[in-house]
């Protein structure tokens, strides 16, 4: 009787087209709905939970988990899922979160499991209960760490007096996450594998190694290979974890080799250019331990804290990422904390971290990087359009109005019947209109449906995956149902403003998924995603020759690189030139990147409609973002966009993809002439001078616009490691620097001490001369030239300047 008024109420739900709840003995059953390390509610992130299921049945049965949030009815996210005969089975639940929840303070997430029955979707039950699940989270806007911890020591006896105290490297962890202003906010992976799918690391900021099982892993590396990519931090403390495991997360031009391993109870550690600022007492260490100590060789980093000239905390630029390596053991970075400096909880700590390592906290929690293009632009709309009568048609309807109204008026007037204009005028006013109004209908009708995407690709420095996000407008004339479909690791999130309809985005399998609505709004309308694509061989190959550098293009990519940029070394990128299917660079052209709004970003003295779009788009890409520097030997350019998603219906298919390759720079052979551009060679900042200045920023490669003060720079330039050791035959130096009623001048250090190269009085030209000085060339066969540049205060106003009037001076390029 209960079974055939189940299929009575399955044939109803049928009929009127409505979700049924049936009964099902041998059916599909939701267990449990739970948490995973990533269940964390955060606006515009990815939630991940995790849900039981079993089937009981004797034949292999299909589902659909579909996860609601109370809050926002029109918004569901779910997984496909499909079980064989007696199989348990935990699934995780991939949920994007919309920005909307931010007005929450908790979310209630809702898991119903449906089954197809026909075209209907049917709510499963088990004994009389429908399978709901539910969970109430808080929503979190705060950034977590996660952390992957060594074992804890083992317990000791109660009666051990005094108890032992050995910090672990969490309470390292912990320390420099308060010491930074941050909440100990974290995530522990000591018992569960690292997340996969490049969308679930959303939710972290830095992730901590301290054992290496999870760099054993090759797809966990991959996986942390993307998170760094996409602006992460990984954290790696190498007295714990064996040098050689690091290896595959770092880029081409990297390496890092552990020489020895040796136990120390006191050192003195240098910090750089806070050396002169910390006391000798301030930097020592004196432990009754002894502590391990791991000796390495590197290149491609920078070195914060050292012991003897051997790095004990360095940081190398991964993407838009940083890995930070550690070599010394833990508890020589902190000690018992004095004072609280919060009364929070979650702002408190057992320990703290020593005053000499106070950049280690600071360069560890660093927030996440600032993505370039993260803000919505307007490239998309652009491609597509606006809906305008043409201005021909414009002009002949007016000149057709004013033909008609002083014919009207010559023929009332003849007749007597002038006072008619009066209500003829504005009805014949009213049928222009109206044939402008038909004429802009028919015009709307011309515009075919359509999506135009902007894609911003970052390929990898190995060239073995990409980074796609994508910024996406779609036109549809009138509303209605589609779907989008990939199959790769991806998220997708729709704009707020499409109120209509219901947006589902379900996961099939681990890297196939659709976003799919019934009523998707006529209009233009947007959308966002993310995807993480594999690729093969994707790095431009650099050259060099008495010609200077050439670039030759990997094959694979979707067209033609086009309008490409090179940059090499922060705050000196380079216009390429296609010369025979080979970029070449064209120094002669300057970019001005500290004037982004105003460079020139693409060759040539006419450019298309589309590349002034690109131009605006490149504009608004090297734009300077907090906690972000300069994209590094990256060659961008354009391309079609990249196959990551498509409509299951027929859209015109626009827009482009700003791609970003890894340059790998060959070894010239032994004894061959070569010209090294200035845009390969970087100007750094020389920390562990006793004189350090802000005027310059070399992570960017700018200067600051306008300087006041009297200043001293030490600075070095730096050679790519492929050029080195090299025997140079002259230098070009070149300095545009605006320093009125000042005295410039520029050193270069050498063996025998240093030599002024030029002495400037109030320049505001640029100054350029060829050196062949053999003590100077001398100096740069290490492939660093130390120089300093010293700008004196002002030396009177002269009659320019008025007595509340300060001389400002700045470097536009050196």
């Amino acid at each position: 009787m209960l079974q055939a008024l189940g299929r009575w109420a399955c044939g109803l739900g049928w009929l009127t087209g409505l979700i049924a709840v049936c009964p099902a003995q041998e059916s599909l059953r939701l267990n449990s709905l739970g948490f995973t390390n990533q269940s964390r509610a955060v606006p515009n992130q990815v939630l991940v939970l995790r849900a039981h299921l079993d089937n009981p049945a004797e034949v292999a049965q299909a589902g659909l988990i579909l996860v609601t949030i109370e809050q926002l009815p029109n918004y569901q996210a779910g997984r496909h899922i499909e079980l064989q005969p007696e199989q348990n089975e935990q699934v995780e639940l991939v949920i994007p979160l919309p920005a909307e929840i931010a007005q929450f303070d908790q979310v209630q997430i809702v898991a119903t499991l449906y089954a197809n029955r026909g075209s209907q979707e049917v709510i499963l039950e088990h004994n009389g209960v429908p399978a709901v699940r539910s969970l109430t989270l808080p929503v979190n806007l705060i950034q977590a760490f996660g952390i992957a911890s060594e074992a804890e020591p083992p317990s000791v006896p109660y009666w051990y007096w005094p108890p032992p105290r050995s910090p672990t490297s969490y309470e390292l962890a912990t320390a420099a996450r308060i010491d930074a202003g941050g909440q100990r906010f974290s995530t522990n992976f000591e018992l569960s594998a690292l997340p996969l799918n490049h969308v679930q690391w959303q939710g972290m900021d830095l992730f901590i190694i301290t054992e290496p099982s999870p760099l054993q892993d090759p797809a966990a590396v991959l996986s942390l290979r993307q998170f760094m990519a996409h602006g992460g931090r990984v954290w790696v403390m190498l007295d714990k974890v064996p040098t050689a495991l690091v290896w595959p997360l770092l880029e081409n031009h990297q390496w890092c080799e552990e020489v020895e391993r040796v136990q120390l109870n006191t050192a003195s550690v240098g910090v750089g250019a806070l050396a002169s600022q910390l006391s000798e007492i301030h930097r020592q260490i004196d432990s009754t331990d002894e502590l391990p100590l791991v000796r390495v060789l590197h290149e491609g980093g920078t070195v914060s804290h050292e012991i003897d000239g051997w790095p004990i905390a360095l940081t190398m630029d991964i993407g838009y990422g940083q890995l930070l390596l550690t070599m010394l053991d833990n508890r020589a970075w902190i000690e018992p904390r004095r004072q609280q400096q919060k009364q929070d909880v979650l702002q408190q700590s057992a320990y703290q971290v020593r005053i000499w390592g106070a950049g280690l906290a600071v360069d560890a929690n660093t927030p996440r990087t600032e993505l370039p293009l993260a803000q919505e632009v307007d490239y998309p709309l652009q491609q597509i359009g606006n809906p305008v009568v043409p201005k021909p048609w414009v002009a002949s309807v007016l000149v057709g109005f004013c033909v008609g109204l002083a014919l009207l008026a010559s023929g009332l007037a003849a007749g007597g019947r002038l006072a008619w204009l009066a209500l003829l005028g504005p009805a014949l006013a009213l049928a222009a209109s109206g044939v402008l109004l038909v004429a802009a209908s028919g015009v709307r009708r011309e515009i075919p449906d359509s999506v135009s995407r902007l894609q911003v690709v970052d390929v990898s420095g190995a060239g073995d995956f990409a980074l796609v996000r994508e910024q996406a407008a779609v036109y549809l004339s009138r509303g209605t149902a589609m779907e989008l479909h990939s199959q790769v690791d991806g998220v997708v999130h729709p704009s707020s403003q499409v109120a209509s309809g219901i947006s589902r985005f379900v996961t099939e399998d681990f890297q196939q998924w659709r976003m799919s609505n019934s009523a998707w709004p006529p209009g233009a309308w947007r959308y966002q995603a993310e995807f993480a694509m594999p690729t093969e061989g994707l790095v431009a190959v650099g050259r060099l020759s008495e010609q200077g550098l050439d670039l030759e293009l990997p094959r694979g990519l979707p067209s033609p690189l086009r309008d490409a940029v090179l940059c090499f070394v922060p705050g000196d990128p380079l216009l390429c030139t296609l010369d025979d299917d080979r970029l070449r660079l064209d120094p002669t052209v300057r970019l001005d990147q500290g004037r982004r709004d105003q460079g020139r970003w693409i060759g040539g003295t006419l450019l298309d409609n589309e590349q002034q779009r690109r131009l605006a788009v490149y504009q608004q890409f090297f734009q300077p973002r907090d906690f972000g520097g300069s994209p590094r030997r990256r060659l961008v350019g354009w391309t079609q966009p990249w196959p990551a998603a498509r409509f299951d219906r027929q859209l015109q298919q626009l827009g482009g993809a700003l791609v970003s390759l890894p340059v790998v720079l060959q070894r010239p052979p032994l004894g061959q002439a070569i010209v090294i551009p200035h845009g390969l060679i970087q100007l750094r900042r020389e920390r562990a001078a006793g004189i350090f200045s802000t005027a310059f920023d070399d992570s960017t490669g700018t200067w600051r616009e306008e300087l006041s003060a009297a200043s001293q720079v030490p600075m070095e330039f730096v050679l790519p490691a492929e050029v080195v050791p090299l025997a140079a035959t002259a230098i070009d130096f070149e300095l545009d620097i605006l320093a009125p009623q000042r005295t410039v001048s520029l050193q270069v250090h050498t063996a025998t001490g240093p030599q002024e190269l030029v002495q400037l009085e109030s320049p505001s030209l640029v100054w350029q001369q060829r050196v062949s000085q053999p003590e100077i060339l001398a100096a740069l066969q290490s492939g660093r030239l130390p120089v300093t540049l010293t700008v004196s205060e002002p030396n009177g106003s002269g009659g320019l300047l008025s007595a509340n009037q300060v001389a400002t001076w700045t470097v536009r390029q050196l």
